[in-house]
């Protein structure tokens, strides 16, 4: 007996979800800018925290000032994402980003507390990060068919990457001090906040899915950007 054909693979990654999702594609692109100024404000953190201390303790510092939260948060973030509407949960800590990038053009300046206002910054944004993963992690099963979940994921996960790759690459002028990095990420955290705001029911609703119902009128945990009201 011959034997069936299994299904294609290939090596490169699966584009149909942004094909088919207008939705989706909206937030990737939204979310992968986003990915790219946070990967900038890392590395511009790091950098002014060395231009102003001439220490590598105190850039270590920046770590441990980021590591402490996604430690403490990490495990509760997605018990408070299931708590709440996650689309407004994502809508507040994408504002919160937003301000932490206007707060870090005020740090650039020297002055004596400049390093301490890096510190705070650098651990508010790793703790609205910590919330907002989860959260934001929920909307691609509303977003594509369930077969198009894992090329999801993979988009997702290579926009991730490419992110850290990009990121940094403005940094490596000669005049670091006046490279966008500490603006550009405010526009990429207003893109993100954008693209999360338009949302629409999600597909489950009629399904009978758990929180479906609360969903569909706004609130719950099954929230999603939109491609149809634009009216």
């Amino acid at each position: 007996m011959a034997k069936q054909p299994g299904p294609s693979r290939s090596l490169l990654a699966d584009l149909r979800p942004l094909r088919e999702s207008p939705a989706f594609r909206r937030l990737w692109i939204g979310t992968s800018v986003s990915s790219v100024g946070s990967a900038m404000t890392g590395f511009a953190v790091v950098l002014q925290t060395f231009d102003l201390t001439r220490s590598s303790v105190a850039v270590g510092a920046i770590g441990i000032a980021q590591f402490i939260p996604v430690l403490v948060l990490g495990l509760l973030g997605g018990s408070l994402a299931d708590a709440v509407d996650r689309r407004r949960l994502v809508l507040v800590t994408s504002s919160g980003v937003t301000a932490v990038s206007r707060g870090l053009r005020g740090a650039g300046v020297r002055w004596p507390a400049a390093a301490l206002l890096l510190y705070a910054l650098a651990a508010v944004q790793s703790t609205l990060q910590a919330i907002d993963g989860p959260a934001r992690r929920t909307f691609l099963p509303r977003l594509v068919p369930a077969d198009r979940v894992p090329a999801g994921v993979a988009l997702n996960q290579l926009a991730f990457h490419l992110s850290f790759l990009i990121g940094p690459r403005p940094g490596r002028g000669r005049d670091r001090r006046r490279w966008p990095a500490r603006l550009l990420p405010r526009r990429c955290a207003e893109l993100r906040r954008g693209a999360v705001r338009r949302r629409e029911a999600p597909r489950d609703a009629a399904a009978g899915r758990p929180g479906a119902a609360r969903s569909a009128g706004g609130g719950g945990g099954a929230c999603a950007t939109s491609a149809a009201s634009r009216s």
